[in-house]
């Protein structure tokens, strides 16, 4: 080896070595324990009550205090609590340059360095594998009653099929059609329409009837908000 290539080596190392100890110490700066705070802080527990609907069909089928029933519908709570946790740590990463130049949203643990990216991706793979595993645990719960979906290939192939489409919408919805104007209005609508027909499926509930008008209850408030932001960036 001669001098100078000797001394581009020790200068690759310098480097690599002080990259590696700046890593180091944010990582001892932060500790595990601030690392599982950003974690929770992506997944947004708070967010959660939104899944709260998954109980109406209980409510309306009066099943409240089925033991069977109240098991499978909780578990269902759980399955899209981690599913809608996926959702925003993806929306998350899709938004990260835009969230870091937010006076707000650069306070998130992925825009500001807490959460890293590696991390959230795998996170983001748990949390899918947790959705799978708990929603193949309610095909060992039993159905209270008859299963009147059976013609349609059972209670639990439904209710997973809502939860894959739930996913599927969400996702599209987080990397294109938030960006159109009332159609993201429809898309979160929608997302909440899911989670009410999936409390339904779960527990054997046909709720189909009523749907329209759940649409209509959680459609308006969203379409007033639009309407109102059309007419602020109009200005």
């Amino acid at each position: 080896m001669t001098i100078k290539q000797e001394l581009q080596f020790n200068e690759f190392e310098g480097l690599q070595s002080s990259r590696t100890n700046g890593v180091n110490s944010e990582v001892a700066k932060l500790g595990m324990g601030g690392r599982v705070r950003a974690i929770i802080q992506s997944m947004r527990p708070k967010q959660w009550t939104k899944n709260l609907s998954l109980f109406v069909g209980l409510v309306f089928a009066q099943q409240l205090f089925s033991l069977t029933s109240f098991e499978r519908a909780s578990v269902a709570f759980i399955v899209f609590c981690l599913a809608s946790s996926s959702v925003y740590i993806f929306n998350d990463l899709l938004d990260l340059e835009h969230d870091r130049q937010h006076p707000t949203k650069s306070k998130r643990p992925l825009a500001n360095g807490d959460l890293p990216i590696s991390w959230a991706i795998v996170i983001i793979g748990i949390l899918i594998l947790g959705c799978a595993g708990l929603t193949l645990l309610i095909f060992s719960i039993p159905i209270k009653q008859t299963d009147i979906f059976a013609s349609l290939g059972g209670a639990n192939v439904l209710f997973a099929l809502t939860v894959v489409s739930y996913l599927l919408l969400m996702v599209l919805y987080s990397v294109w059609l938030k960006h159109i104007v009332l159609l993201d209005v429809f898309i979160i609508a929608s997302g909440f329409v899911l989670r009410i027909l999936a409390g339904a499926v779960v527990i054997g509930h046909d709720l189909t009837l009523a749907l329209p008008c759940y649409y209509s209850f959680v459609l308006i408030p969203g379409i007033k908000q639009a309407t109102t932001r059309i007419g602020i960036t109009a200005r």
